[in-house]
């Protein structure tokens, strides 16, 4: 099966256009979303649709249960939590209970999907953690995993953390990396509408679990009809800015 996984739409239908666009000719049995489908983009409605007409599963982000927790919307940078009022405006009371619903966690062909960091936490970076420190160890991560490969969004960037102390963050667009089936991966999929290295395109990976290997792809798409469209919004301005920054 070859799967495509998309995290942190973040209400960019621009992004999330051009993406679904850009894997019709890549044979994909099935879309699988990491959470953050909402929040900083001024599309979130247009963006759930899309997502439920297409039947992606997937998990919830942190800006989910933000939306739905005020004891989670503390955790938000001021950003983010002044995008959110503006953000519940825009969506029906059905499409919050199709957030509510979400799942912290979900294993689809012997993989974990998770928002922050595996097992099941939504809001920790994987970032954070060291291969070798000994209070953020990422070598307690792989221990608590159940399965050998795991994907995760919420920093927005794109990289692979592998148990042989290795991490990789020069993943190439449409270069397929086979991972060694004796090793534990974690896949930070990066973010399809809010990017944060620098470069503004949209992202998302290919797995294939017959072959298990991953495929980043770069999207590009018209940014500054995204940018317009959030500085005649209720968002903060800011938001626009760190879509033509990419950071």
């Amino acid at each position: 099966m070859r799967y495509a996984i998309l995290s942190d739409i973040h209400a960019n239908i621009e992004a999330l256009e051009a993406v679904l666009e850009d894997m019709r000719s890549l044979r994909i049995d099935r879309l699988l979303h990491l959470g953050d489908i909402i929040n900083y983009g001024p599309d979130p409605a247009h963006c759930l649709e899309r997502v439920i007409e297409l039947g992606i599963d997937g998990v919830t982000g942190n800006h989910e249960r933000a939306l739905l927790s005020r004891a989670s919307a503390g955790n938000l940078n001021i950003t983010a939590y002044d995008s959110l009022s503006a953000t519940r405006e825009m969506l029906a009371e059905e499409q919050l209970d199709h957030l509510a619903n979400l799942p912290v966690t979900r294993v689809v062909d012997g993989m974990l999907l998770v928002h922050g960091c595996p097992p099941d936490s939504v809001s920790e970076y994987i970032s954070h953690h060291d291969y070798r420190s000994r209070i953020y160890g990422l070598d307690e991560v792989f221990m608590k995993m159940e399965q050998s490969i795991a994907f995760v969004g919420h920093t927005h960037l794109l990289g692979l953390y592998t148990q042989d102390e290795e991490f990789k963050t020069d993943l190439h667009y449409g270069e397929r990396l086979k991972l060694d089936q004796d090793l534990i991966h974690i896949v930070n999929v990066g973010s399809v509408g809010q990017p944060r290295d620098g470069n503004t395109h949209a992202r998302y990976v290919i797995y294939d679990s017959a072959g298990m290997s991953i495929e980043p792809r770069y999207v590009s798409y018209p940014v500054t009809i995204t940018v317009e469209k959030i500085y005649r919004s209720e968002m903060p301005d800011l938001n626009g800015e760190r879509l033509i920054s990419g950071y």
